[in-house]
This record gives structure tokens, sequence and C-alpha cells, in this order.
């Protein structure tokens, strides 16, 4: 099975992702039994180890088993990235969605252009948010405005094509 694997991360972080940008919070590229995922650096890893940080997990496809294929050997050129919690799509370093979004547009399929943070659902969290963004020496204001892209943006371009339990 070859595609784009969509799960949620049971934390505090990971909820706080899932209300505020609905969906999944978390998705990495999968290829039989190798995975790759921006969760510390990007690194390719056993498939089994990904699919099973969550109970249930989603497949989705480009549609063509030779695009996802393609989409999966396009991330492999960015092994090693630093991963960035802060979840700021111009800078260098990658997050799970930043990752996926990359790898699927560099072999020419449909992906939404990246969001305001502003432009989510935001502000039953402004206080979590606004502890998150001082983490990371931001301001509310500075974090709001910074320009992301989300697992659900990514699921929404593509087709479902298998789910894990």
């Amino acid at each position: 099975m070859t595609g784009i694997c969509f799960q949620n991360f049971d934390t505090p972080r990971g909820d706080l992702i899932r209300k505020v940008a609905g969906g999944e919070n978390h998705c990495f590229l999968i290829d039989g039994d190798e995975a790759i995922e921006s969760l510390v650096d990007v690194a390719i890893l056993p498939a089994e180890c990904a699919l099973g940080r969550s109970e249930e997990a989603w497949i989705f496809s480009t549609g063509s088993q030779k695009m996802d294929q393609e989409v999966f050997e396009a991330a492999k050129s960015f092994i090693g990235t630093p991963y960035d919690a802060s979840y700021d799509f111009d800078g260098p370093d990658m997050f799970c969605s930043k990752l996926a979004w990359l790898a699927i547009r560099e072999v020419g399929h449909f992906v939404p252009e990246p969001i305001l943070l502003s432009g989510l659902n935001w502000k039953p969290y402004t206080n979590r948010i606004a502890i998150e963004a001082a983490k990371y020496g931001l301001t509310l204001e500075q974090a709001l405005s910074r320009r992301t892209i989300t697992p659900k943006q990514i699921r929404d371009c593509l087709i479902e094509i298998d789910y894990y339990m």
C-alpha cells in the first residue's frame, strides 16, 4: 500500500491541533513496509512503527499508484531536514503536513495553498496558542500571521483507500 497516512495523537498538543485545524493531527507517507515522516527530523522508518503510534489510521491516495510512489520518492529528498515544532510553513524546517504538501506538489498533484493560522478555529483556544507561541519567542499576533498547511487540507485533496484499527 502506498499513499499518505493520517492519524491522531492523543496528546495535549495533538488535541489542540485537531480542535484548531479540524480533522487529524498527523500525517506521513507510506510505501509498503516503509514510512517517511516529520515527527522529529524527517526520517524513513518501518511503516509498522508509524502506524502503531495511534489506534486508527486512514490511508489516502492521489488516485494513481504511480503518482503515489512518485510522492513517496519525492519525500525522500527531505530526509534529515530538522523538525519545526512551531509550524512555520515559510521557514526552512519541516513538519508533517508541510512534508506531505511539498512532496505531493512536486509531482504535480493538486494541493491547496497554505493558509494563515488566523483563518483556522483558533479563538476558543487563544490562551493555549499564546502559550505555544511564546515557547518559540512569538507573540500571539506573530503566530496567527504565519502561513501553515494542515493535515486536513492535504487529506481533502486525496481519495481514501484504506483504514487501519
